[in-house]
């Protein structure tokens, strides 16, 4: 059940974003637009989950008026839990464990960029050998974000 859930997801997510840029007249050829949300929607090509989500139909609706997009996925590392850093590689968390080669540059004081872009050509064009964790993340984003150790938001 959870792959048809998920393709009528991101048909139903395309159809509001459609919607939503002629609500507000949103001129493809000069209008920018940032979009937030879980990575998963965001990326480029096929999702984690097999879709092809909203940032796929950004990244190719820029690109068919000769503009580009941006996206950027975001991966956590350290967290502060009870007053403890906890460190997410030692737990069960299926993201971080399956992406460890890029959750492994997460720092607890600082936030990480990783820029994905110019490892295409090297990794695609040539008879190196990739982790099927970089072919991924390489093909869902531009760029990756590792935030430094964070705390659950707390409300004002």
């Amino acid at each position: 059940q959870f792959y048809k859930k998920n393709m009528d997801s991101a048909k139903k997510d395309k159809l509001h974003l459609a919607e939503g840029l002629k609500r507000i007249n949103f001129d493809v050829t000069k209008d920018k637009l940032f979009v937030k949300m879980w990575r998963n929607h965001l990326s480029k090509g096929h999702s984690a989950v097999g879709t092809f989500g909203i940032g796929n139909k950004l990244s190719e609706m820029a690109e068919a008026q000769g503009n580009s997009s941006l996206a950027i996925g975001l991966m956590e590392r350290y967290s502060t839990k009870d007053g403890s850093i906890k460190d997410i590689l030692d737990t069960q968390d299926y993201f971080s464990t399956k992406h460890r080669e890029f959750a492994e540059l997460g720092k607890k004081e600082d936030w990480v960029l990783i820029d994905l872009r110019p490892f295409n050509e090297k990794f695609f064009y040539s008879p190196n050998e990739m982790s099927t964790s970089i072919y991924k993340m390489m093909t869902r984003y531009d760029m990756l974000v590792i935030p430094k150790a964070d705390a659950a938001a707390t409300p004002n």
